[in-house]
């Protein structure tokens, strides 16, 4: 039985794949920030009957993170992150700098720990990055965010390569989805006046999937996987639109 660890896990996607692994015969273990965030999701799973385990994990803290050691994981799937909306032109930059560290180096961080339990365990593994088209396809008022997810989509690509040098028997798998209507999205947009804020968000509605089925299924489907492949979209009209878009507006 693999055992896996996804990040960030209180709800919507990180939630969402959990239960969808253990039905498959994964043992699984959610993380969340804080430790209100356990006590609910751990009540929420009780009553679903869930036996998935759930632990206090904030992935910029280092006595949180040598968690990883002893969980002894087979498979890391990075979902944790942080959205905070803003024109880059006059956003505060020290909220970059907090978005950053989260979704960028706090990613890292925990992508490192796990690579090193693998070394010592001397076990083969995989690691999943939750990217976004937001990384790809640039949006007005998401800049913070939208950088954060490019990062996570060159350190996958990046990190591949150097795991093949070390000869580890680990794979890298980055997971960029389209927009989901989770309300993850929604409060980037809340900074806006609201006329102008309601006009994005009824937007980001219409052409949102209100289903998670969609990108549970593509995460699960790259756990499963044993090919080399990195990237994985969850849809084909995701991956047209970055054809369109690198053909007329690249």
């Amino acid at each position: 039985m693999k055992k896996v660890l996804i990040t960030g896990a209180r709800s919507g996607i990180g939630l969402r794949t959990g239960l969808d692994l253990e039905k498959l015969g994964y043992n699984v273990v959610l993380s969340v920030h804080n430790e209100l965030e356990l006590k609910e999701l751990d009540k929420k799973l009780q009553k679903m009957n869930s036996s998935i385990k759930v632990i206090k994990l904030d992935i910029l803290n280092e006595a949180d993170l040598n968690k990883i050691f002893d969980l002894d994981i087979d498979i890391l799937v990075n979902n944790a992150g942080v959205g905070i909306g803003g024109s880059l032109i006059n956003i505060d930059t020290d909220l970059i700098v907090e978005n950053f560290k989260t979704n960028v180096i706090g990613t890292l961080k925990v992508s490192r720990k796990f690579l090193a339990s693998l070394y010592l365990n001397k076990k083969p593994g995989k690691i999943i990055f939750i990217g976004s088209l937001a990384g790809i396809i640039p949006i007005s008022y998401m800049a913070s965010y939208s950088i954060t997810k490019a990062a996570i989509h060159i350190m996958s690509k990046i990190l591949k390569k150097e795991i093949k040098l070390t000869k580890m028997d680990t794979q890298v798998k980055l997971i960029e989805p389209g927009i989901y209507n989770t309300g993850f999205n929604d409060f980037m947009f809340d900074f806006l006046e609201n006329q102008e804020s309601l006009k994005r968000k009824q937007i980001f509605k219409l052409i949102g999937k209100d289903k998670l089925k969609g990108v549970s299924k593509t995460i699960v489907k790259s756990i499963e996987s044993e090919s080399n492949k990195l990237i994985y979209r969850t849809n084909i009209f995701d991956s047209l639109l970055i054809k369109v878009y690198n053909l007329f507006f690249s």
